[in-house]
């Protein structure tokens, strides 16, 4: 059960109205309040959800917190799924929601950048890009386009793009610290260092990494490099063919990437991923767990490979005339190898497009269906995802592969709209990462795929390629909340994944807010002393307490 909330004095509530608004603030019980909402099986309470509107009224915010000892955990926008949403560490927090901070300040075109707040969104980056005919694409994930740009950044969440290290692309911030002074990071004079947002090292102590993963402060600002539109650009899928070797697939794609060929934070996924994105569970197994006889049939009505990675290719035309011939010449004897453009990535779309609108036993649709299927192998409802694929490797975010959560959610689907959290579906993350390399990969797929059979889950697999070193290797845990029985296994399964990766030596690249308490463990040296800085900038643990497993708050 998750606990509930104590209520706030009267007088703290006036003074929340009074620097907020009584419409900008959202109450337990309250019809349609988003207070403590995700895809995990619990989650702590909140207090209240507060919508600030301005750097000064998270300051108010935070001098109030300060005064009263009431902890705020701050969030972007909410839709971190997976991981906690906006739900706090522990029972107690004032949710601070930046989402109405949605302003972009600066697009510089020379030195391609932005200067935005944390409630900008993906989807409204590009569009304020596409509406004043800017030269520069954003980079994007594929989970929702309304998740903040800021927020997946300070998670050090990644991409598709040769931008996708989204962390890495931000450049000079703008906080509020635990007593609610105004820090501007980089060391230069505020409002007059003219590479705040060129310049990432600063001078001095680097300190911004203090508000990654962390909860050091409130960013309300900050400078975000974005990429010039290139002069030619391809995406590409990959395939690995029926009894190919995976780690081999690793050792090379590790190959090209420190080469340069590979630019991007490839995902490399397994029939169980592709299978999520198609259909939901029932219509693909039997019973409780998906047999591998029922997903090899369903691999074969659909055209789908054992594991799939793409990309894009950017540069001038005669850079990504040598990128492809590169990949081809890697891949070709592990593969099948296929590339778009525009041109053909549209004609795709558009085909797939008009015979999903015609009436599903209609002789035309099954033509055409076949027809596609022929040419590419691959059933109508897999061409589906290949603009929206397409598009992201432009940074063009999509909600159709964020409808994978639906996976076990036992009603329908949506094609747009598309929120797990508010539709109640269960899903958890857990993301070690490991060196690049086949055998390092090998060996954790090794240890965590038993462990998803013991509890009864698919092994989910979707590796991404952080850096030409490290490998990502993001695992799902579907579940129907509406199972008791299940959500037990579910977090059952969780927790052993967590300790099993973790005293094996791969850490996890971000966690959810169920396991921050002990993802730092297992380094204690390392955690005391992020626990010193911590208790020194915030002695009242006013901000995100228990976040990453710094100052946790008690009420004592």
């Amino acid at each position: 059960m998750n606990r509930v909330a104590p209520q706030l004095a009267a007088s703290l509530e006036q003074e929340l109205v009074a620097i907020v608004g009584a419409e900008h603030l959202r109450w337990p019980g309250e019809v349609g309040a988003p207070l403590s909402r995700d895809t995990t099986p619990k989650v702590e309470a909140a207090r209240a959800l507060v919508f600030p509107g301005s750097t000064e009224e998270v300051q108010a915010l935070v001098r109030l917190a300060n005064r009263e000892r009431v902890p705020l955990w701050p969030c972007s926008r909410g839709r971190n799924w997976g991981y906690g949403g906006n739900a706090p560490a522990q029972a107690g927090a004032l949710v601070v929601s930046l989402e109405r901070m949605n302003r972009v300040h600066v697009v510089d075109e020379a030195l391609a950048y932005a200067e935005i707040e944390p409630g900008v969104s993906y989807r409204q980056l590009r569009q304020h890009l596409e509406e004043s005919s800017s030269s520069l694409w954003t980079d994007c994930t594929d989970g929702p386009p309304e998740g903040s740009v800021i927020g997946n950044a300070l998670d050090r969440g990644v991409g598709e793009t040769p931008y996708g290290d989204h962390f890495g692309q931000l450049c000079g911030l703008e906080v509020v610290l635990p007593d609610g002074t105004l820090f501007h990071s980089g060391g230069g004079e505020p409002g007059n260092c003219r590479t705040w947002h060129t310049h990432r090292w600063g001078t001095g102590p680097h300190l911004d990494g203090l508000f990654s993963q962390g909860n050091f402060g409130i960013v309300t600002k900050a400078g975000i490099w974005l990429m010039p539109r290139p002069e030619a650009f391809q995406s590409y899928f990959f395939e690995l063919a029926e009894g190919a070797s995976l780690y081999e697939l690793i050792d090379v794609i590790r190959s090209l990437a420190l080469a340069g060929t590979v630019r991007t934070n490839i995902h490399l996924i397994n029939a169980v991923v592709t299978a999520s994105l198609l259909a939901r569970h029932r219509e693909i197994a039997a019973g409780a767990v998906i047999e591998e006889r029922e997903l090899d049939a369903f691999r074969r009505r659909h055209g789908i490979a054992p594991w799939t990675f793409g990309g894009g290719l950017y540069g001038s035309k005669g850079e990504v005339a040598a990128q492809r011939r590169a990949l081809k010449r890697a891949l070709g004897r592990l593969g099948r190898l296929r590339f778009l453009d525009d041109r053909s990535a549209a004609l795709v779309g558009g085909a797939v497009q008009r015979l999903a609108a015609m009436p599903e036993n209609s002789i035309l649709r099954r033509l055409g269906a076949g027809v596609l299927r022929l040419g590419s192998g691959k059933s109508l409802q897999m061409l589906e995802s290949v603009p929206h694929f397409h598009g992201i490797q432009k940074g063009i975010p999509t909600e159709h592969f964020v409808r994978h959560a639906y996976f076990k959610h036992p009603g329908e689907r949506p094609d747009r709209d598309v929120n797990p959290a508010r539709d109640g579906c269960g899903l958890m993350w857990v993301a070690p990462v490991a060196p690049a390399s086949g055998e390092e990969v090998r060996a954790l797929l090794e240890l965590t795929r038993p462990i998803f059979a013991r509890f009864g889950f698919e092994h989910y697999v979707a590796m991404i390629l952080q850096n030409p070193r490290t490998m990502i290797v993001l695992m799902s845990i579907f579940f129907d909340k509406a199972q008791a029985e299940e959500v037990e296994q579910a977090q059952a399964l969780y927790e052993a994944l967590c300790a099993a990766t973790g005293e094996a030596g791969y850490p996890q690249y971000r966690t959810g807010v169920a396991y921050m308490d002990r993802i730092l463990a297992r380094a204690p040296v390392f955690r005391d002393f992020a626990d010193t800085l911590k208790a020194a900038a915030d002695p009242n643990l006013i901000l995100a307490p228990g976040r990453y497993g710094l100052g946790r708050w008690t009420s004592e």
